[in-house]
């Protein structure tokens, strides 16, 4: 639209106006950042913490950004243009007044301060109160008897109150309760108004060790504290404290006044009525089969009450079994093994003493026969290696030894050992892994084991060998490693006589006319002369000399 066009000069004005106003607004919008998009750190300020999370008009007022405090008293304080959050008007703001609140607050929230507590090592009273502004001391019994003392008598570390340091008590030996700390503790303990000392009893640091010194107590019965609802530790509520609590004292058992453990009843004194009314009357009730008895100390004895010797002369002819069983009234019963069970309706007496189970031998002195077809032993045979066919153990086994055998071969014929005496075999004794027995090849046992009742002590019969021992016999091995000579001897007989292998008959007709001393001397091959002075003084003489082949003796 045209100005000229307009009705009158007034509206072409107008028009004018709005469009001027129109693009200046148009203009404005282009040049300014969106909020979403400015970066805030780029005005050295970041936005930490709470900071980020409220509106920009908190801190920017009327849309003023120019000259916006950056120090936390320029927003937080009174009189300020924003009067953001204040803080208290306690004893330690006004201490630090003049600090920065960066000092002690974060901007994630006021409540997580760190106060620094550099160069302050007095006077911590002064903010630790009721209304002082630090973290005060809690209303218990402790703290209102030191309120006029400082935190800092026992609390030693400014980070945190929980990780206080003891009381020093090393130091104090007497007053603790008279007007000190304890005094009220005193006051409410059971018994402990007219005592004085605390340190008599307490020792630092647990209050609960307590030493009682017994020796101001004189001749008061210890049943006077020792009672339920009483000062002191009280007896307990079982069978044996229960007989005592007639006129009896503690000290009738208890004997050391340091600890109640280890009491001990000095049964010496006691020979009768210990079931009858005595401390075990209860006891005797509740055992099996005893209410008809009357004398505890006839079976049992001190110190022991489970050693018992037990008198079986008032059994009389009953059967052992009838209390010795699985649920009698004998607390030995038979074992579950195959031994017991063999022994069917049997009495316990048939092996057993009255005295004691263990060690129980059967007799079998007067068992010649029958030990397997139906008795004891017949499941040990049926186990044992080829006895299924043999009825009669006793025929090999003694007693009381199992294992000590008396083999009866007669039965054996024409069988060779070496069918039973070979590694798996049925016997218990084969032939050893050494250089005779590996030689011996196919032969049987018996060819140098004579007798049936033991392998040991055999010999090989040498009287019937007059050649060949070590061509390719047992001795040929032997033969090679003997000194040089005996390699080109075949016959080993001509010189070693059985059953000596050291006793030699040397045939020296071989030798020639060789000197003996090539043989008889120190390194030699033979026996060399001795080295005493008859023998030095010969020089190069032979032995022949004086010795003739027989003998040098």
């Amino acid at each position: 639209m045209s100005c000229v066009a307009a009705s009158s000069t007034a509206a072409c004005g107008l028009f004018l106006l709005v469009l001027a106003i129109m693009f200046f607004q148009s203009s404005s919008h282009a040049a300014t950042p969106s909020i979403q998009t400015f970066d805030h750190m780029t005005t050295g300020f970041p936005l930490t913490g709470l900071h980020g999370r409220i509106d920009c008009e908190s801190c920017h007022i009327s849309g003023v950004f120019k000259g916006t405090p950056r120090q936390c008293r320029g927003c937080h304080a009174r009189g300020t243009r924003i009067s953001a959050t204040l803080p208290p008007e306690d004893t330690v703001h006004l201490m630090s007044q003049q600090l920065e609140c960066s000092n002690c607050h974060k901007t994630a929230g006021w409540t997580a301060a760190i106060f620094e507590h550099m160069g302050i090592n007095s006077n911590c009273l002064r903010c630790h109160t009721a209304g002082g502004g630090g973290r005060s001391a809690p209303n218990d019994l402790v703290h209102a008897q030191l309120m006029g003392a400082d935190c800092s008598v026992c609390h030693r570390s400014t980070r945190s109150f929980t990780s206080a340091t003891l009381l020093d008590h090393s130091g104090i030996t007497s007053g603790c309760e008279a007007s000190g700390c304890h005094a009220n503790d005193k006051a409410r303990a059971r018994g402990h108004a007219s005592l004085i000392g605390c340190q008599n009893c307490h020792s630092y640091p647990s209050w609960n060790n307590v030493r009682m010194d017994h020796n101001t107590i004189g001749a008061t019965q210890c049943r006077a504290c020792h009672i339920s609802g009483g000062n002191a530790m009280a007896a307990p509520a079982d069978q044996v404290h229960i007989s005592v609590a007639g006129s009896q004292d503690c000290s009738v058992c208890h004997t050391s006044t340091t600890t109640f453990t280890g009491g001990t009843i000095d049964h010496s004194l006691i020979t009768t009525g210990c079931g009858v009314s005595g401390c075990h009357a209860a006891d005797k009730a509740t055992a099996p089969s005893h209410t008809s008895l009357n004398s505890c100390e006839s079976c049992h004895r001190y110190p022991s009450w489970t050693s018992v010797t037990m008198n079986h002369n008032a059994v009389g002819a009953t059967q052992c079994k009838s209390c010795h069983r699985a649920g009698g009234v004998a607390t030995t019963a038979a074992p579950a093994d195959a031994l017991h069970a063999g022994i069917g309706g049997q009495d316990c007496s048939i092996c057993h003493s009255t005295s004691t189970f263990a060690g129980a031998r059967v007799d079998h002195a007067f068992i010649v026969t029958g030990c397997s077809t139906s008795g004891c032993h017949a499941a040990d045979k049926a186990s044992a290696p080829n006895h299924t066919g043999l009825n009669s153990c006793e025929s090999c086994h003694r007693y009381p030894s199992w294992t000590s055998m008396t083999m009866n071969h007669n039965a054996i014929g024409a069988t060779q050992c070496k069918s039973c005496h070979v590694s798996g075999g049925i016997a218990t004794t084969v032939a050893p892994t050494d250089q005779v027995h590996a030689n011996m090849g196919t032969k049987d046992c018996s060819a140098c084991h004579r007798t049936t009742t033991t392998f040991t002590g055999a010999g090989v019969d040498h009287s019937t060998i007059t050649s060949g021992c070590n061509a390719a016999g047992c001795h040929a091995s032997d033969q090679a490693s003997a000194p040089s000579p005996h390699v080109t001897l075949n016959s080993c007989q001509s010189c070693h006589r059985y059953p000596s292998w050291s006793n030699v008959n040397m045939n020296h007709n071989a030798t020639g006319s060789t000197r003996c001393d090539s043989c008889h001397r120190s390194g030699g091959i033979a026996r060399g002369a001795p080295n005493d002075s008859d023998h030095r003084n010969l020089g190069t003489r032979d032995c022949s000399a004086c010795h003739n082949t027989r003998d040098f003796d």
